[in-house]
């Protein structure tokens, strides 16, 4: 038996092996590859709120990694929209949480790419383009389903993992597309999502008023906050206090799109990488278990085939 079949048995043993502890409940957790910042590492600047050097991503590389689906949650029943959420440009930062839950997205474990919003400005002509302010974007995997005050109001910044930060162009006009395409591949795991913006602090504001498309949530179902200030960028020393300045609770969800890939999260710089996987319920070990395979399979194939010329 040459190497590469010996190679190719021990990767379906191990695949068995894991298998078999997935059902018996072994196997704790797989987690993303990313290092969460923690509450103490990160810092208030003129420029806004910042991580330090080793805790920040780096800038989205100009390699587009493909979509396979889009996740669309929302309904727009919102009769007149959002204005100024999940992004503000009337005041000089905003910074806004939502939580999505599982049963709106709907969808199995997966790698999210990209996140998209859709606006409308108030005039078609005014401004064209908006290309000189930077963007933070956040996302976090969650069991909590409110932000409410008795929920703690924010989620803590612990929570989440930067996915994106830079500049987007934004165009006047109706049925604009926001777009995020993520610094690195998002591992959904089936549970509650959180979305984190940022409109870092800049000394821009515009007259001309976004307005996002958005659902209309129940009195009692807080989902969605924004910050918003002229002058200070959001303090997360200061996220618990329901009376901090700037704090508004909404009654609406902003719609989102995900452009999700079923199978991203095993490749990693051209190599299989099982860690990007946040495996937390047995179906999702499964399922992580079942792409393992059919991607080793699939690798076997390939190489055997370089190999005969075929």
């Amino acid at each position: 038996m040459n190497l590469m079949k010996k190679t190719f048995v021990l990767l379906m043993l191990l695949v068995v092996a894991l298998f078999q502890a997935s059902v018996k409940g072994q196997i704790t957790s797989i987690r993303n590859t990313v290092v969460k910042p923690t509450a103490g590492s990160h810092s208030i600047g003129n420029e806004g709120f910042s991580f330090s050097v080793n805790d920040q991503s780096t800038q989205p590389s100009v390699q587009t990694r493909d979509v396979t689906d889009w996740l669309n949650i929302g309904n727009n029943s919102s009769p007149y929209g959002s204005y100024d959420y999940p992004v503000a440009f009337f005041w000089n930062t905003s910074l806004s949480q939502s939580i999505y839950t599982a049963a709106e997205i709907n969808h199995a474990p997966c790698a999210i790419e990209q996140i998209k919003y859709i606006y409308k400005t108030l005039k078609p002509e005014y401004p064209n383009p908006i290309d000189t302010e930077t963007y933070r974007v956040w996302l976090a995997n969650t069991d909590q389903s409110s932000l409410s005050e008795e929920a703690g109001i924010w989620m803590p910044l612990e929570d989440f993992t930067l996915v994106y930060e830079g500049g987007l162009t934004l165009w006047a006009g109706v049925d604009q597309e926001m777009l995020f395409h993520l610094t690195q591949p998002f591992v959904y795991n089936g549970s509650n999502l959180c979305v984190m913006v940022e409109r870092v602090i800049s000394d821009n504001y515009f007259m001309n008023h976004f307005n996002f498309k958005a659902s209309t949530l129940a009195d009692d179902d807080v989902r969605s906050r924004i910050y918003l200030d002229y002058s200070e960028p959001f303090n997360f020393d200061s996220l618990t206090n329901p009376s901090y300045a700037g704090v508004s609770e909404l009654h609406q969800l902003a719609d989102v799109k995900f452009g999700i890939n079923a199978v991203a999260f095993f490749k990693c710089t051209g190599r299989l990488s099982v860690s990007l996987f946040d495996a937390r319920n047995s179906d999702s070990k499964i399922l992580c278990l079942w792409v393992y395979y059919r991607f080793v399979r699939r690798e076997y194939r390939h190489r055997h085939n370089e190999k005969c010329g075929t």
